[in-house]
């Protein structure tokens, strides 16, 4: 499925989810990237039509994403259009992620631990019950970590030495990613967390990116390719393919037993 996507439709598409916001303490994790720049975008007409007051916070980490000069550009932007963004600082240099990268270990967990820690700082400043925080996942993510559950901990031969099946696989897929299949759902601290493009596929959000003509901080993350879903978009660009929400959340419920939305088990691994 590959339609175009608008304000309208992904309002329609939500339209639960946002018509209870504007009571809750609402935190918009921003990256500067396309998936959580499109969010922005829709929430800045959101914020006026349901009466949503929200925070944008940006831990800039890993440093190389977030250059001073490309990051003022984006604080510019988005302050024109009345948005303010806080920045933060997470650490001072990368030297974690190099260290992990030489040993053989995966950037990215050192990545997600520190801007874990970095984002429980806002769960600490609200009543857990009133806090939704936005993150910005979407179909091809969740399709992705479908396929690494699968190859990971289903077929991987367990004498290879790739970091990326067995026990990390299964525990990955348990503690964390199996919890973004939701659009929204309560953690079980609390608190809850809003995925409002988990129903699109990358092209149809790119497109919107485009025809809206919203900014981005265009600078790689020179980790990218120790995520499993970054090399498997490439493979979906491809072989041309989109894929549909309700077919995937089928599958999942009946393969991977995800439990429906509600309170779920959730350990406090959400973002990476």
């Amino acid at each position: 499925m590959n339609l175009r996507l608008d304000y309208d439709r992904w309002k329609n598409d939500n339209m639960g989810t946002l018509a209870k916001l504007n009571t809750k303490n609402v935190v918009l994790s921003f990256s500067g990237g396309r998936d959580c720049s499109l969010i922005l975008e829709f929430m800045t007409q959101a914020q006026q039509e349901f009466d949503i007051p929200f925070r944008v916070v940006t831990g800039k980490y890993p440093n190389h994403c977030f250059p001073e000069e490309h990051t003022r550009e984006i604080d510019k932007y988005w302050r024109n259009r009345g948005i303010e963004i806080e920045f933060h600082e997470i650490e001072k240099d990368d030297n974690q992620c190099e260290r992990a990268l030489i040993g053989n270990s995966n950037p990215c967990d050192v990545c997600h631990t520190k801007r874990l820690g970095y984002l429980a700082r806002f769960v600490q400043d609200y009543t857990p019950e009133s806090l939704v925080i936005i993150g910005g996942f979407t179909l091809w993510d969740i399709v992705s970590y479908s396929l690494e559950y699968l190859l990971g901990e289903q077929y991987a031969d367990r004498s290879s030495s790739s970091p990326f099946q067995g026990d990390y696989a299964k525990l990955r897929f348990e503690k964390r990613t199996s919890q973004r299949f939701h659009a929204f759902y309560q953690t079980n601290a609390g608190y809850s967390i809003f995925s409002p493009l988990v129903f699109y596929n990358d092209p149809e959000v790119f497109a919107a990116l485009e025809e809206y003509k919203t900014k981005i901080l265009k600078v790689p993350c020179r980790y990218s390719d120790f995520r499993p879903k970054r090399i498997l978009s490439e493979v979906y660009k491809k072989m041309n393919l989109c894929f549909d929400y309700d077919k995937v959340m089928g599958f999942a419920r009946e393969a991977f037993n995800i439990e429906e939305a509600g309170c779920v088990d959730w350990t406090g691994d959400h973002f990476s």
